[in-house]
């Protein structure tokens, strides 16, 4: 995309960030914000009620801060997408990064070349300082349950093998999505979107199903490989298990939480694999045969993190479901 000659051509850029006691992971984030090689950025974070030094590290910014008095991240995306003033907002948290300056001017030049592009989405890319367990996650670009569930349509980079592509323009693609056979593309890590598009209240509370609607009501998203986001995911293997030990309860226990908004959306084969999943992981057959065939192919070691990834996650969910039935037929809830 040619630059344009004076700084007044670009149009304002904002980020919507849900924030929650985010220290130096916000810090970190808003310092490659703020180092872009783009003239006007506006940082929007809708902060839930944080008790460290969360508002201090904002101000330091330059960083608009609202409260989220409902603590909970997707409210706090759309307090802060509805108060930002950019022509278009990106939706990043705390644990997301640009990893270089040219970021927005590369993510944005498929709405400035295509009035029809409502969105755009980038992939997941590892720092330099992520521990292995975050850059097989970032690799993978979902978990294992997902992975296993969605295949090539969780992963940007394989979407050529699940759909047409609509347009190539060299640094963006257009994909001719189908809704019942919706991508992973999540309303976070990056994905910017015109201010203009309004999005269904219904939705606030899932970061997949705006994606999904937009895609039934034929609205083009374009992806931009070369920017990529960064993920300060995980910290350790310690760490993915009390974060997915977690998403495991809150999909028992929230009924508006994650799956359960994207029911009528899942097709028949994807609710098959769910179920298969619990084989493939607790069989451990599967998940040792793909981490060491990726192994072998890349020569990258953190492909084998998939072995212990897979099996006990599965093991973890195969315990907290019976717990949760258990739960319920003796009148209580386990957490």
């Amino acid at each position: 995309m040619e630059s344009p000659s004076t700084a007044q051509h670009w149009p304002r850029v904002s980020f919507a960030m849900p924030v929650l006691n985010a220290g130096k992971l916000l810090e970190d984030a808003l310092k490659t914000i703020r180092g872009q090689d783009y003239p006007d950025v506006e940082i929007v974070v809708a902060d839930g009620m944080s008790s460290d030094n969360t508002r201090e590290i904002c101000r330091k910014y330059n960083c608009v801060v609202i409260d989220n008095v409902r603590v909970e991240a997707e409210i706090g995306v759309e307090l802060a997408r509805q108060h930002a003033t950019g022509e278009f907002v990106f939706v990043m948290a705390a644990d997301n990064g640009c990893p270089h300056p040219q970021w927005i001017k590369q993510m944005i030049a498929p709405f400035l070349e295509d009035a029809e592009v409502i969105g755009v989405y980038t992939r997941m890319v590892p720092a330099p300082s992520d521990s292995s367990i975050n850059v097989y996650l970032c690799e993978l670009h979902v978990d294992p349950f997902t992975w296993f569930v969605f295949g090539n349509t969780a992963h940007p980079d394989h979407f050529s093998r699940a759909y047409p592509v609509l347009a190539d323009k060299g640094s963006y693609i257009i994909y001719q999505f189908n809704p019942k056979k919706f991508p992973l593309i999540a309303w976070a890590q990056g994905f910017g979107v015109r201010k203009s598009y309004e999005r269904d209240p219904a939705t606030i509370g899932d970061d997949i199903v705006p994606i999904i609607q937009m895609i039934e009501q034929g609205r083009r998203l374009a992806y931009v490989p070369k920017a990529g986001v960064y993920h300060h995911h995980l910290t350790g293997f310690g760490n993915f298990l009390k974060k997915y030990r977690a998403r495991v309860l809150g999909n028992l226990h929230r009924r508006a939480f994650g799956l359960h908004n994207r029911t009528r959306y899942i097709s028949t084969e994807r609710k098959l694999r769910t179920y298969l999943w619990i084989v493939y992981g607790c069989s451990m057959v599967g998940p040792l045969c793909h981490a060491l065939v990726w192994f072998v192919r890349s020569r990258k070691s953190f492909w084998l993190w998939h072995f212990p990834a897979c099996v006990c996650l599965a093991y973890i969910t195969v315990f907290e479901v019976i717990r949760f039935r258990l739960g319920k037929l003796f009148g209580r809830s386990a957490t």
